[in-house]
Formats: structure tokens, sequence, C-alpha cells
């Protein structure tokens, strides 16, 4: 299978921020509410050295007990922010979480999500199987506007299980990087959790 060289990774990141300019730039005068996930922002992570419950991605799913980490995930070559020096040889996925607050789902007007994975993903919105790529994915932004509907007032959570195609591979990357705009009220201050 082609591997994808983590040096390009800024590439990728520089194509998502100039998508995300363009998705958001409508919406920008309005004083709208919006979370911006990027390379660097903080994650709850697991190493899939053992099977997780089957509720893992369940925004009522206690993850209290994982590690904390800044998105950009791997080994090998390339920037890392968080260094996975145990996984080549031992464990092939790597399960991310992160909490974030919505106040009306029906005022959500764009929702995307970028991955940066060297295998096979999927994404979960709440409970919701949201998309899933069985081949690694270079950054392409992919929009999630339609599952709005799944998200509730309060705490929901973005779940992304990210594999290396070999587990005896010289390298691996991550970056999950997730994006959503959420129409609001003037003087409304929105914050988000973890």
């Amino acid at each position: 299978m082609e591997r994808y060289d983590p040096k390009t990774i800024p590439i990728y990141l520089i194509s998502f921020i100039l998508f995300t300019t363009f998705f958001y730039a409508p919406y920008i005068a309005n004083a709208a509410d919006s979370l911006s996930l990027d390379q660097g922002d903080e994650w709850r992570y697991y190493k899939g050295t053992e099977d997780l419950p089957r509720n893992w991605h369940s925004k009522d799913y206690d993850d209290s007990a994982w590690e904390k980490g800044p998105a950009g995930f791997g080994y090998g070559p390339g920037q890392h922010n968080t260094i996975l020096n145990d996984m080549q040889g031992k464990y092939s996925s790597l399960y991310v979480r992160r909490d974030f607050t919505v106040d009306t789902y029906s005022k959500i007007t764009k929702i995307a999500l970028a991955i940066y994975c060297d295998g096979p993903f999927i994404a979960y919105l709440n409970n919701i199987e949201a998309i899933r790529s069985r081949r690694p994915q270079r950054g392409d932004p992919l929009d999630l506007t339609g599952f709005a509907h799944e998200l509730e007032p309060g705490k929901n959570v973005i779940s992304i299980k990210c594999n290396n195609d070999n587990i005896l591979s010289d390298d691996y990357s991550f970056v999950p990087l997730f994006k959503f705009h959420e129409e609001s009220e003037p003087g409304n201050d929105k914050g988000h959790n973890h």
C-alpha cells in the first residue's frame, strides 16, 4: 500500500486552513460561535493495546483514565506533537476523543473534519458513525454538516480511531482536525471542554 510521507503534513494543514477560511468566511461577520480543533490542540487518547468497550465513542463514556496530548500523534520521520515511541510492533490503533459544547443543533450551519491518518480510520459524532475509510487519508476536508441533528444541547464528543496500515511500519502519523460553526446571539461566549 502506498505510504504518505509524514513530512507533507503541513501541506495538508495549510490546505485545510484555506478550505475552512473559505468554508466559514460568509459567517465571520455575524459574530458567530465557532469551534476549531487544529494541530497541537489537546485530545484524550488511548493506545490500542487492548480492545475497548463497544461504547467507547459514546458521549457518556468515561475517558478520564485516557492520556492527554496535543494533536499530531505518531512516530518516525516528521514532526509529531505526541510521540508514540512504544507503538511499533506492539499496537496498530490509536483512539482519540474530544468534548465540545453545542447550544442548539438547529443553529449549526457547518461541520468539517479533516484527518491525516496512515491507515484506515473511523469517526463518530456522539455514538453515531459519521464516516470511515479503508485507505489512508491525506487530510482532505470532509463535510459532516448532515450529522448536525445528531448533536445535543450541552456536551457532545467527536471520537476517532486511526489505524496504522502495518504494525511493523517505520512510521505512523495521525492528525485530527475538527471545526463547526454555530449561529449565536450577540454577546454569547461559548467555551468547550477538555
